[in-house]
């Protein structure tokens, strides 16, 4: 059976003109339609192969015009189609058409694996014109529609990698592309049929001026990657704005996922000249090659860190010293799929906040739990293989939402202050002041240094924190230090903070700093922000039961050094060993009266036996107590409770001797709204979503 030739196109978007070519140079394409309203030669269509796309698409839920995510091609279908290739392949060359054969192909080349497939596109302002006045859409409509279609023809070019040819092109222009697209995949004319331009004529194309209709900016960066693929044009050449360092440890099975997530293309509303890729190799046993790395795109670059380490902090700032752009995307761990509008929003934090943005990404681990979890379970890379193989992500990165949960380090929702990003963005001179990553935290995979990284940029105090909505990364299974399997007993975290502490002369604490937002939500990331909605509801729900009975516990523990007093706040003080106390004397100050509404309030002190109200009338009050405990225990408690509408955030505990100095500080700022005390959000900063908004998009999805 001779190899048929598939055209490849949107709707519109000259698959019948460059199949017509194709049928006068002596292609068969049996029962072809030569007459239609819609084309003036012809479509060029086989009905029965149309049929069987249009019953797939339908079979998984779709339509031409609302095309499905996934294709599954059921057996029925299956034996459809061999019997229909078993008619249409005869001795001579033969070929087909039909745009939906995009969202198809996988099923067609199972049973033609040496077919030769040719591509077509076309401006989507034409297009949009042609759909529009074809079958009366609105001119949004066939814009998003091209993107789907064409975000398709792009993986499937990336992955295939046949000729594309342009129906935007002058005639000769395009006669000549179309030409070397049929040597190209050895299709010559043969003896009785002609090279097409016959064929061709300029009246095929309709719709030619589309400078009248507002093309979005996705659209149109996705139209410029598509004319580079096709060789019509180059990268501009200037210096990136974007450098997006990459680490890399013995990733030959990741990385590639990793690298195919930052192409153009795949990432959305850019086209490769405004970044970079750069891949810092940290001593890998068979790494990526330079050319495996540039094969990504003419963006992309290798490197090999010439003294790796176990930690990727030295790698990651050698590579960051040889990028050009003046904002550095920080990807410490190659592991990672990115959505796709990361970069494309990273650069819009940028434009709102200028050299000031610190754009974030939230976490996500493949598979059904956080994968120091699933992996415990069998969750390992051949069924994460599988997974990924099903997933579609290739034609639509947002997809990975569903088959992924959120990571431990955003297990508290998007909400939450962020301990660590795993893709953030900062700029060059802001990446230069703090030094780079730490060297110091030298453990495999680095520790928390890409946490005390996030927490050192949030201490300045002109950087803006933004959180770009509906982006993550997608953790692959792999043998890294925090997620692979740990002996037993063995926690990676328990190191991790143990050198923390030995370096900064603390315990790591996750930084009490909410981001702003930025951006759009993408329909298949709405079920994050609704988890995310959940946890916030259920923490206000929590401050509204304590806002009237506020507990604090203070109490003691013996260990080997001696007793400590404790808070649940985590604040600890020693004190000196001796005799068991009996009495415990503190000083209540309130703080400023900034933080608190209203005044007076009431404090209700109480222990085992007793029970004080301790009212404050101003701020700077303060009130001395004495309290009798029992040592008879372990644990020796004291209730701190408040009456008032407000909740403390925090209580720090200062001692002399056996007094303890105890201040309400750092209570959230009220205002009255809806007949009751709800919490008055920070000054609105331009570019971002304020959380306001944010949740009342969150309210109309719950509805």
């Amino acid at each position: 059976m001779s190899s048929p030739v598939i055209i490849l196109g949107m709707h519109r978007s000259g698959t019948s003109c460059l199949a017509g070519i194709l049928r006068h140079a002596g292609i068969d394409f049996h029962n072809a339609q030569t007459s239609n309203p819609h084309n003036t030669k012809g479509n060029i269509e086989n009905q029965a192969v149309v049929d069987l796309n249009n019953a797939l698409l339908e079979y998984n839920n779709g339509s031409w015009d609302a095309p499905p995510d996934l294709v599954h091609w059921p057996e029925m279908l299956r034996r459809r189609r061999d019997e229909l290739i078993g008619q249409l392949a005869t001795g001579s060359t033969w070929g087909f058409k039909d745009p939906r054969t995009l969202f198809t192909l996988a099923g067609w080349l199972e049973a033609l694996p040496e077919a030769r497939c040719l591509g077509t596109f076309r401006h989507p302002a034409a297009v949009a014109m042609s759909l529009q006045k074809r079958n009366g859409f609105s001119l949004q409509t066939g814009l998003s529609l091209w993107r789907r279609y064409n975000r398709r023809l792009l993986a499937l070019w990336r992955r295939e990698r046949f000729p594309l040819v342009c129906f935007d092109q002058g005639a000769a222009e395009y006669l000549a592309n179309v030409r070397a697209a049929m040597a190209a995949i050895d299709c010559a004319p043969s003896a009785n049929g002609t090279d097409g331009g016959d064929f061709f004529s300029d009246a095929l194309r309709h719709h030619k001026d589309g400078a009248t209709v507002a093309v979005d900016a996705e659209s149109l960066a996705l139209y410029e990657v598509l004319r580079r693929a096709a060789g019509l044009s180059a990268p501009a050449g200037p210096r990136p704005r974007i450098s997006v360092v990459v680490a890399a440890f013995n990733m030959r099975r990741e990385l590639p996922r990793t690298l195919e997530s930052l192409t153009p293309g795949y990432q959305r509303g850019v086209t490769g000249d405004e970044y970079e890729v750069i891949v810092v190799d940290n001593g890998s046993r068979l790494p990526l090659s330079a050319g495996e790395v540039a094969a990504f795109g003419p963006n992309f670059r290798a490197l090999a860190c010439p003294d790796p380490q176990p930690s990727p902090c030295g790698a990651m700032n050698f590579a960051a010293r040889q990028s050009r752009g003046e904002i550095v995307g920080l990807h410490i761990d190659g592991a990672r799929i990115l959505s796709p509008g990361i970069l494309r929003k990273a650069l819009d934090a940028f434009e709102a906040y200028s050299a000031n943005a610190l754009a974030l990404t939230t976490g996500r681990h493949c598979g059904p739990a956080p994968q120091q979890e699933s992996r415990a379970r069998g969750y390992d890379t051949r069924a994460e293989d599988a997974l990924l193989a099903a997933s579609g992500w290739e034609y639509d990165g947002y997809l990975l939402f569903r088959h992924s949960v959120p990571a431990q380090s955003a297990r508290n929702g998007l909400f939450a202050p962020m301990p660590e990003s795993n893709c953030l963005f900062l700029h060059r001179d802001v990446f230069e002041r703090l030094g780079g990553f730490d060297t110091a935290f030298d453990l495999p995979g680095g520790g928390l240094a890409n946490h005390d990284l996030l927490a050192r940029a949030l201490e300045l105090p002109a950087l803006k924190p933004v959180l770009l909505l509906g982006e993550a990364t997608f953790h692959q299974v792999h043998d890294s230090s925090s997620t692979g399997a740990a002996p037993a007993g063995d926690s990676p975290w328990e190191r991790y903070e143990r050198q923390y502490q030995a370096l900064r002369g603390k315990p790591y604490s996750v930084p009490a700093i909410r981001p702003g937002f930025l951006g759009d939500l993408p329909e298949e990331a709405e079920e994050d922000m609704l988890h995310s909605a959940r946890l916030l509801a259920a923490e206000r729900e929590k401050r509204a039961e304590e806002s009237a009975e506020r507990l604090v516990w203070l109490g003691f523990h013996s260990n080997e050094k001696g007793w400590r007093w404790m808070s649940e706040q985590g604040a600890i003080v020693q004190r000196p060993s001796g005799p068991d106390v009996h009495a415990v004397e503190l000083v209540l100050r309130c703080g400023d009266s900034r933080h608190y509404s209203p005044f007076p309030f009431v404090l209700t002190v109480r222990t085992y036996d007793q029970e004080l109200h301790i009212s404050f009338e101003k701020s700077g009050d303060r009130k001395k107590l004495r309290l009798r405990v029992r040592p008879d225990e372990q644990r020796v408690l004291v209730r701190l409770r408040s009456g008032a509408s407000f909740v403390p955030a925090e209580l720090n505990l200062s001692q002399d001797s056996r007094r303890l100095s105890v201040t309400v500080s750092g209570v959230a700022h009220f205002s009255e709204e809806a007949g009751g005390r709800t919490a008055t959000p920070g000054p609105e900063k331009p570019g971002t979503t304020p959380l306001a908004r944010v949740l009342s998009r969150i309210r109309n999805l719950l509805k």
